[in-house]
């Protein structure tokens, strides 16, 4: 005669939670492309992004995720460089992240022209906080089922860019010698001014004038 016996055991599955969190800084700038201590086109800001895994699953491709500046409140007009990993040689651009895990990644923001304009605040606002660069990031990773895991987590960083005003003047003259005087200035002989203005800073100016100084 044949007996069967069965028995039932259950394990709590721990449900899937991906996380992340990411802190965005500026890590260096440098306002060399031009003038000495003037921020101009082609000057650079480095921002730094250091992504944790806070979830409980492990996740690929991560990557930030940032679109690039704002100059006061104006979208940027220069480039964002790709993301990547702090060390990496050949450059690694996304990682694998297990729980609790965290990469540190860079980009670096080159300036447009328009950029030092904007940031300059060359339409009067009040608002000081309206003159900071103002840069917002977040980050995304691929789940174990290879869905897209975009976090809402976002970090925001604010950067002063200073404007420079500056301007050259550079005055010539000639005489309108109209008699047989070997170039010599007479009664009723006039002299014409030139005036040649050069803005040498790096914002735009208005309302340029000629002073005289008697």
């Amino acid at each position: 005669q044949t007996y069967n016996a069965s028995d039932d055991e259950s394990v709590d599955v721990v449900p899937s939670a991906p996380n992340l969190t990411i802190t965005k800084t500026v890590k260096d700038s440098s306002d060399d492309e031009g003038a000495d201590d003037r921020w101009d086109a082609g000057d650079t800001i480095t921002y730094q992004y250091v992504i944790k895994n806070d979830g409980n699953v492990t996740l690929t491709g991560v990557t930030p995720v940032d679109v690039g500046p704002t100059f006061n409140g104006q979208a940027a007009t220069g480039s964002l460089g790709a993301f990547v990993l702090v060390g990496s040689n050949p450059a690694v651009y996304t990682v694998e992240l297990a729980p609790d895990a965290t990469a540190t990644f860079e980009a670096v923001y080159t300036l447009g022209k328009l950029d030092v304009y904007h940031a300059a605040d060359i339409h009067g606002l009040d608002d000081e906080a309206k003159k900071l660069v103002v840069n917002e990031a977040t980050s995304k990773g691929i789940k174990p089922d290879e869905s897209v895991h975009e976090d809402e987590d976002k970090s925001t960083v604010a950067f002063a860019l200073s404007p420079t005003p500056a301007i050259s003047l550079v005055k010539t003259a000639v005489l309108n010698d109209v008699g047989e005087d070997d170039d010599k200035a007479q009664v009723g002989e006039t002299l014409t001014y030139t005036y040649t203005v050069t803005n040498t800073g790096n914002v735009p100016l208005e309302g340029i004038s000629i002073a005289y100084i008697h």
